[in-house]
């Protein structure tokens, strides 16, 4: 049986890539031959590209680019070695819907997902996510997301999603997802956890590098942005604290020198090996991002998951992820840092919707092989 995957691989991103792999080891180990479509859109490309027309206008970012450019470049290799060493990518590559016409019916499946596919405010989102563009090969969603259901623009979100009726199965990550797909479609909609955490801790540390961390204990920040002063400081606090250094990745975020007012240091390496390698051997990991969290979960470290604000409210996806673990008292703020800090977390049980899920999650891929 052949699957093709289609998921958000042209990211240089840690969660987007690892996600991607994580799904394409599971359908192997299931017995499917299975190839990763090698899609990239032009909004895929102007968000990844190196020089972005907007630091015309910000002095200090665009001689950052310059200063930095031999290692910007380092860092965009970081991720195309991900790509060209773990995902099994096709060789053809496709920018649009018609582009992936071509193949309809050359897989048995096209599987869509995981990661913010439906997600229909992402910049970068594109309508080939939705597979209308497959006439003949069966369409599968597995474990997709449509972000954070807050300040949606419901018409143009339930226009959109209308077309996945036509899905052989659906699968999504958040039940704010099961909810609204629900409300916009006549499928049956299943919840199932994201790949990663489909693969265990032992499977991950087979891709890891001893040699891309530090030799001392240190404090591992990782973010989509790291543009939030607020929990910049919190982060630099909680180093003084606990007198570790900190450790970040991807020099993308920091041209500008902001690292410095922070007594961050920047890992000269960056993508999922360098993330996969600092989150394993990290004393903590304080994160700001929905895979962030994962990994600090697989791993079984001692986290935080950071806010802005002096509350215990997050979003969908992070607040579905953190009841499913069990993990919800891992939130620290600039309130509570004192108090939380030394508040260690447990990993001597495992949350019976977490093992549920996780079961569930194995048996939605291999009912495929029903179905052949």
């Amino acid at each position: 049986m052949n699957i093709a995957i289609l998921t958000l691989s042209a990211s240089d991103n840690c969660g987007s890539l690892l996600q991607a792999y994580a799904l394409q080891q599971i359908l192997i180990r299931l017995g499917y031959k299975t190839d990763i479509l090698n899609f990239c859109t032009k909004r895929s490309k102007k968000m990844y590209r190196i020089f972005h027309p907007s630091y015309i206008k910000k002095p200090r970012k665009l001689l950052g680019l310059f200063l930095n450019y031999h290692d910007l470049k380092k860092q965009q290799n970081d991720y195309h070695d991900f790509r060209k060493n773990h995902l099994n990518m096709t060789l053809q590559k496709y920018c649009n819907s018609s582009d992936l016409a071509i193949i309809d019916g050359q897989y048995d499946y096209i599987i869509c997902g995981s990661d913010q596919v439906w997600n229909t405010n992402m910049w970068d989102f594109d309508e080939a996510y939705l597979l209308t563009w497959c006439k003949n090969s069966k369409k599968i969603a597995y474990a997709v997301s449509l972000g954070d259901q807050k300040n949606r623009n419901i018409q143009k979100q339930k226009e959109t999603l209308i077309s996945t009726n036509d899905f052989f199965m659906i699968s999504v990550r958040e039940k704010s997802a099961v909810k609204k797909l629900l409300e916009i479609t006549s499928r049956n909609v299943n919840l199932c956890l994201d790949p990663t955490l489909l693969l265990s801790m032992e499977d991950w540390q087979m891709l890891t590098d001893i040699n891309l961390t530090p030799t001392t204990p240190y404090i591992f920040y990782y973010s989509y942005n790291y543009e939030d002063e607020i929990k910049n400081q919190l982060v630099s606090d909680f180093s003084k604290i606990t007198n570790l250094p900190v450790y970040v990745i991807n020099i993308s975020r920091w041209c500008d020198g902001k690292e410095k007012k922070y007594g961050f240091h920047i890992c000269k390496k960056s993508g999922p090996i360098a993330f996969l390698s600092l989150m394993q051997h990290c004393t903590y990991s304080l994160v700001e991002s929905f895979h962030g969290t994962l990994f600090s979960y697989i791993f079984e470290k001692q986290f935080w998951f950071l806010k802005n604000t002096n509350d215990n409210i997050l979003d969908d996806r992070i607040n579905d992820i953190m009841e499913v673990l069990d993990k919800k008292d891992r939130i620290l703020h600039p309130n509570n840092l004192v108090d939380k800090i030394k508040e260690e977390v447990n990993y001597t049980t495992t949350s019976y919707e977490f093992i549920e899920l996780k079961k569930a999650s194995i048996d939605f891929l291999s009912r495929l092989k029903e179905q052949d």
